[in-house]
């Protein structure tokens, strides 16, 4: 039996227990009113106050403290003093958030994400996210490219639990808001240079250009690269950088009551695939690679290429018309682009290879009715969204056995989505709010499937076209889907700086197919089995508190999971498959807290408790039992971070030490919870001192990542089938240099 926190926490948070809600909430209160009582004693000596955050996560704009939801936002100069360069760095700050990029595809491109225990670890086009990732208004239906590279980005939004009514679509366990920085009316830029350990050189810069009075411009680019931390038996480095890419945002305003903003954004990498090498436990049970210089292993016998190339291209068209003074309606159009190519020849692992090629395009359209009266405050809408996408995958099992080299399915997908929604806030009282949303769902989608033998190819030769010769052959195959998610909150202020609320919401994630083809029937029918949806219903509990010098917000939920897809390998076979018939409970508590106890000291602080278990696992097709744990859920996670300002005499400007303290509990990344490839627990340090210029428009920064070179897996992948266990570990300890000039 693994040890587990125990947080029973569903008395508290099940609706059915009315009385156990009541008590819990009055004593939430009873805590903060003491806390406020105190604050308003201490805020009168003090100068220093908190920068509020305005965020959208309720699609329309408000403080950071007013929003009725479990919510972390932080500013684009938030992100760059951690040195959090894309998204995945949101894990080291979000409370029950994990963000890392995932085994299987062998693709740094691959976002594996988690909030709450809910997320997905397949990237095949047949399998969706659990958590919806968004950037300016539009969705990133996949997995792969949703690693996005934050440049110039005025603020993330991490909203936890299911967001079903007003985010929609995959937005189960949570939905992850990237806003990037708009036009400003007056002229300027900056550029930014990084240099730092393994080769590390990055530029970002961005120049913003006001045209006319109604029509401004700002261009953004980066370039970055970096070694890797393992070596192949080629020469190849694996785990490297190397990323290019930019954004143009133009905003125009020819009538007072109409704002059009049209952005391009596109990246493209080109690098080495994951750092993975082989992992196995050692007499004391701890992770040993074989290798003495472990950030260094050199894999045996690799047999082809591991390599990650990815175009991603996006283009938009948001419009905002004001009808009256109360009401406006809004439009987001746009379409997205992906083009990746990857293989992966696992380090060490010499009689298995895969390829893919990868191909996905999608349009979305979404319209908006907002209104902000005396009597309630409201959006409808409706969404719709068109996907195609296109996926070969070959592996091959040398000595190629017959029917191997094999391409186990090429995929050509068509996906159609169409949803209406509308959430509304009813001001009851001066202080009691009354928020209720719905949102209808209807999905169709379709799939054909080839799966052949390529006997005679020589390994990492990618094809991009379809085998003729099918020797498994699918017709194209439909599956339809409709749902109802609601929501609904109840929120109170008690005084100008505290209010609590309590929500109950649903959410489900899209069934699919499995993709995988690699049984061998020569003339034969190999039809797919497909996978139901999954469903939430959760029910959440939170206190806000906020004054000039402390910022102090706390969440407890308890979900009902249903239906849950598992992927993994079923009992003898070398496939990826997802499976449904599992349910579970979810519970846990979120704490978050900003303080500046004295005049230029700011301390933020954040909990992540969380227990997520099955409660029945029987039809699931797969090996896991009630006693595994969740994929990417520790138990608890801590950040503690500070920064203190100390200013120089003169115009010498002002020195900023920063320093950021992670630790996360046991880790595990394979559904059968295989002990080669769980992560014990970890902790590490950050730390930078910085100069800014009396009118900070110069910065420098010297950091150091990891200081305290903690080893800790961020990936891993495994297959018993083919006698494997492979993991992929942080970056050891490095160094940086950052010189930043705004003008």
């Amino acid at each position: 039996m693994k040890n587990k926190t125990t947080l029973r926490i569903y008395d508290l948070l099940n609706p059915l227990h009315g009385k156990a809600t009541s008590f819990a909430l009055t004593a939430l209160v009873a805590a903060s009113a003491v806390v406020d009582a105190f604050a308003q004693t201490q805020s009168a000596a003090r100068g220093l106050v908190l920068e509020e955050i305005t965020v959208t996560a309720r699609k329309t704009t408000e403080s950071l403290q007013d929003a009725p939801i479990s919510i972390t936002a932080m500013t684009g100069d938030g992100l760059k003093l951690r040195d959090i360069q894309n998204a995945a760095g949101i894990s080291d700050f979000a409370p029950n958030v994990s963000f890392g990029f995932g085994g299987g595809s062998g693709s740094g491109a691959q976002a594996n994400l988690f909030v709450r225990g809910v997320g997905q670890n397949d990237f095949s086009l047949v399998t969706d996210p659990g958590v919806g990732l968004y950037v300016d208004g539009v969705y990133y239906a996949r997995v792969i490219g949703s690693a996005v590279d934050l440049v110039d980005v005025a603020r993330i939004e991490v909203l936890r639990g299911p967001q079903g009514t007003l985010f929609g679509r995959n937005t189960i366990g949570g939905a992850i808001s990237i806003t990037t920085t708009d036009p400003s009316d007056e002229f300027g830029g900056d550029i930014r240079v990084i240099v730092g350990g393994d080769e590390r050189i990055e530029t970002y810069g961005s120049l913003n250009v006001p045209l006319t009075e109604d029509f401004g411009v700002i261009v953004s680019g980066l370039v970055r690269s970096q070694e890797g931390t393992v070596i192949d038996a080629s020469g190849r480095e694996l785990g490297d950088d190397n990323v290019r890419g930019g954004r143009i945002k133009a905003v125009w305003t020819p009538i007072e009551k109409l704002r059009l903003t049209i952005s391009s954004d596109y990246v493209q990498e080109d690098e080495g695939g994951l750092a993975e090498v082989t992992l196995a436990r050692s007499a004391d049970g701890s992770v040993d690679g074989g290798n003495t210089d472990y950030f260094r292993a050199t894999s045996s016998a690799a047999q082809g290429p591991n390599t990650n190339s990815l175009d991603n291209f996006g283009l938009a068209l948001t419009a905002d018309y004001n009808l009256t003074e109360t009401l406006a309606i809004k439009s987001v159009t746009a379409y997205r682009d992906i083009d990746g190519e990857f293989n992966r020849n696992p380090a060490s692992i010499s009689n298995f290879s895969s390829e893919d090629v990868y191909r996905q395009s999608q349009i979305s359209q979404e319209l908006q009715l907002l209104g902000d009266y005396d009597f309630a405050s409201f959006v409808v809408g409706g969404f719709v969204f068109l996907e195609d996408g296109f996926n070969t995958a070959i592996i091959d099992i040398p000595p190629s056995p017959a029917p191997f080299p094999r391409e186990v399915g090429v995929t050509d997908i068509s996906n159609r989505s169409v949803a209406l929604f509308a959430e509304a806030t009813v001001p009851v009282t001066d202080h009691l709010r009354i928020i209720a949303g719905v949102r209808y769902t209807d999905e169709r989608k379709e799939a054909s499937f080839t799966s052949a033998s390529v006997p005679g190819r020589s390994p990492g030769t990618i094809v991009g076209d379809p085998v003729t010769e099918a020797i498994g052959f699918s017709n194209p195959q439909s599956l339809d889907f409709s749902e109802v998610n609601y929501r609904g909150i109840v929120q109170y202020d008690f005084t100008d700086s505290l209010n609590a609320y309590v929500s109950w919401s649903t959410g489900f994630k899209s069934g699919g197919f499995n993709q995988r083809l690699v049984g061998f029937a020569p003339g034969g029918i190999a039809m797919p089995d497909s996978f139901e949806p999954e469903e939430v219903k959760s029910s959440e509990l939170g206190v806000k508190f906020d004054n000039d010098f402390l910022r102090l917000n706390a969440s407890a939920f308890y979900t009902d999971y249903t239906n849950v897809q598992i992927s993994g390998a079923p009992p003898g076979s070398i496939a990826t498959e997802t499976f449904n018939g599992a349910k579970a409970e979810i519970y846990g508590v979120e704490i978050e807290g900003t303080i500046t106890p004295v005049e230029n000291l700011l301390i933020d602080v954040s909990v992540g408790v969380l227990e997520a278990k099955y409660l029945n696992v029987e039809g699931t097709g797969t090996e896991i039992t009630e006693d595994d744990e969740f994929i990417r859920t520790p138990p608890f996670t801590v950040a503690i971070g500070g920064s203190y300002l100390y200013p120089l005499n003169g115009d010498l400007g002002s020195i900023r030490l920063r320093a950021d303290a992670f630790v996360s509990g046991e880790l595990f990344f394979e559904p059968q919870n295989r002990i080669a490839t769980n992560e014990d627990g970890y902790s590490y340090v950050n730390a930078s001192v910085s100069w800014l210029s009396v009118d900070d428009d110069w910065q420098v920064v010297f950091g150091i990542n990891n200081l305290t070179d903690a080893r800790y897996l961020v990936s891993a992948d495994a297959n018993a089938a083919l006698g494997y266990d492979l993991g992929t570990f942080a970056r050891p300890r490095n160094w940086y240099l950052s010189v930043e000039k705004s003008f």
